[in-house]
This record gives C-alpha cells, structure tokens and sequence, in this order.
C-alpha cells in the first residue's frame, strides 16, 4: 500500500495484516478512483468514512485536498491513520474522528465536496451507509460526490430520495459506486 501521487508520493504506508479489521483499497483501484475524482480533489474538504488505514484520505491530502476528515471507530486502526499522517507529513489538514460512522453521519456540521466511504464487507453496511447518507443530505455540498466501495457481489439496488446514482465501476473485487447529490 503506498501513495500514488502528490506531494508524498511513493511513500508506503502503515497497514493492518488483519483483513477482518481493514480493507484496504487495492492501488489499481484507488488510482482508477484518483482518475476519476481529478481535479475536484485538489481544495476539497474530502471525508473519509471507515477510514480504516487511511489511505484514500492520506491520497486525497498529497493530491491537494483542503482538508480531509478520518472517521473510525476502531482504536487499533486509528494508530495506522496517525501513523501514516505523520509518516507523510500531512497531519496538518487532517482530522481524525474516533467515532460509529452512522452517529458521525447524522451529527456532524460541516459540508463535505468528496465523501468516500468503504465499510466493512459483508456485513450489510454498503446499503446501510447509501440510506444514512441519504437520510443527512446536509453533509454533502452542493455539487458534492459520494463513491462507496464494496465487493461486488454486496451490491444490490436501493432507492434514494435526496441523491442520484451516477455509476458503478468494477475493479476485480473491488466495485465502485458514484452517487451525487440532487439540486436543491
């Protein structure tokens, strides 16, 4: 695991050995995500929900994200986050938030322009994430976009009252899905 571009790129990461407790994003996957996302990175306020290890918040910061906010619930993994932030030097415009993702979600006063999201797999959460963020449209800016990353075979449809689906894309066992938020 290691940091594809900016200001600390190629430096490798802290990362869990147990898969139950992190997931990290596969490179190939979180390169063909910074592709995407480009240039709507660079000065965002980026959330980075079961931040897990860090990773994507840590890309989003060396591409030139404002600010990215961690949210974990888990101790343990909460180290990783401090370590990889200050290992790359980026711990300035971080945050990280030890708290439950669904409490974060419906309390938290701040907009965010990027909110990414990878819960935990198989255990229901990839819906249940879509509908709380639906239910708190008032995290998201305006001209915000939300990516969930789940394995493929967790998805299924859901319905959404105050946001769109845009697209899903496939990355082996890593499966994408872009949601924004609908006009005001």
């Amino acid at each position: 695991m290691r940091v594809i571009s900016g200001k600390a790129k190629g430096m490798k990461l802290y990362g869990g050995t147990d898969s139950q407790i992190t997931r990290p994003l596969t490179d190939r996957a979180k390169e063909a995500l910074f592709n995407i996302l480009g240039d709507r990175v660079f000065d965002s306020n980026f959330l980075d929900l079961f931040a897990g290890t860090g990773a994507v918040g840590v890309e989003a910061l060396s591409r030139g994200a404002k600010s990215v906010t961690f949210v974990e619930n888990t101790a343990s993994v909460i180290s990783f986050i401090n370590k990889n932030l200050e290992k790359t030097r980026l711990s300035d415009c971080a945050h990280v938030i030890k708290s439950d993702v669904f409490r974060f979600i419906k309390g938290y006063p701040e907009k965010f322009d990027i909110i990414f999201a990878g819960p935990p797999q198989y255990k229901g959460l990839y819906k249940k994430t879509i509908h709380a963020l639906d239910n708190n449209p008032q995290l998201i800016a305006p001209d915000g976009l939300i990516v969930l990353q789940c394995d493929p075979t967790e998805e299924e449809p859901f319905d959404l009252n105050n946001l769109t689906l845009l697209e899903s894309r496939n990355y082996g066992n890593v499966l994408l899905t872009f949601v924004k938020k609908n006009k005001e």
